[in-house]
């Protein structure tokens, strides 16, 4: 979805930042960091924060999200008489689906307390793995296209779908849902998600109009009756 594509600069910005917290994770001190977070996590919440925790997640669910994008795009395509919204809300959610999935599976780490295969949250298009975090993926990509397509360009739009990926981020952490560096690495992977849609996307329509145009040139021309 273009509306919500970074140009190349934040596309780099976004591999580097993903490439150094995979590092961090995998060959730096990122897993020492995600156990301090997580044992003072536990430390100090509150006992109706897991219960907060919960509720919030689900703004992050990427059954419940992508199936709510999918009727708000519906329903605006509908009104504005443009299906190539759907297309882009669809070519997006297959993106942001595989991306998570195969990444998920080619870094293979599990996250707090055995989240791996058989965990609660590994439901729907959601991967037992835990790097990235696919909530924290799907609650930024999904809530920043949903603000575009109703609220357009305007800033409020986007300060809202900002802090819905600042709430469900956090709630992944301090409910043990995630380690740390699992979600931050979900933000610079949701730009990258969403350029590539947005790269997809825009083949497709100049696909379309190469089309278009081939056939408006061999159209035969409709004879005229001469009297």
């Amino acid at each position: 979805m273009r509306g919500i594509a970074a140009g190349p600069a934040a596309v780099l910005l976004a591999a580097l930042a993903f490439a150094l917290t995979a590092w961090m994770t995998f060959r730096g001190p990122g897993a020492r960091i995600d156990t301090s977070v997580l044992d003072w996590s536990k430390a100090h919440r509150p006992g109706w924060a897991l219960h907060w925790d919960e509720w919030v997640v689900w703004l992050g669910s990427p059954v419940v999200m992508p199936t709510a994008l999918l009727l708000v795009t519906l329903i605006v395509a509908r009104r504005r008489r443009s299906w190539e919204l759907v297309r882009s809300t669809v070519t997006l959610l297959v993106v942001l689906t595989l991306g998570v999935l195969i990444t998920k599976d080619v870094f293979a780490r599990p996250g707090p307390s055995g989240h791996g295969p058989g965990h609660p949250m590994a439901v729907g298009a959601d991967s037992p793995w835990a790097f990235p975090s696919g909530h924290a993926t799907t609650a930024l990509v999904t809530w920043t296209a949903g603000a575009r397509l109703i609220v357009g360009t305007r800033s409020g739009g986007r300060w809202a779908a900002t802090v819905v990926g600042v709430l469900v981020s956090v709630a992944l952490v301090t409910g043990g849902y995630h380690w740390l560096t699992d979600v931050l690495a979900a933000w610079p992977f949701a730009v990258l998600i969403a350029r590539l849609a947005s790269g997809l996307d825009t083949s497709v329509q100049r696909g379309d109009r190469r089309a278009a145009r081939r056939d408006s040139v061999r159209a035969p021309e409709t004879p005229t009756i001469r009297i």
